[in-house]
């Protein structure tokens, strides 16, 4: 039964099953940074910085994130264990008003 107990406690802490993300978005016509963007996990929503970068803690490989700002596409991802950095690129979403 011991064997089992000390398996189950590396299992819980092993660090191999979270990993950190860091990234930073772009415009993509433009190719500048953008500052206060979301990004949307199932836990959590955070901004990116001034200079259009975030970190995203305790994520898996299989967690869905979503990156969104207002006058972007919205774009998702699905974490890759291989992944540990992301350049991501926004699109300008073009909506008119009808009068």
């Amino acid at each position: 039964m011991k064997p089992y107990l000390l398996f189950l406690v590396v299992l819980i802490a092993s660090p191999s099953f979270a990993q950190t993300l860091n990234g930073i978005v772009f415009d993509v016509v433009t190719k500048k940074p953008i500052s206060n963007a979301q990004i949307i996990t199932s836990l959590s929503t955070n901004l990116t910085n001034t200079r259009g970068a975030f970190k995203l803690t305790n994520i898996k490989a299989g967690d869905k994130f979503a990156v969104r700002m207002m006058g972007y596409k919205t774009v998702e991802f699905t974490v890759n264990t291989a992944t540990d950095s992301l350049h991501i690129f926004l699109k300008q979403s073009i909506l008119q008003l009808n009068e």
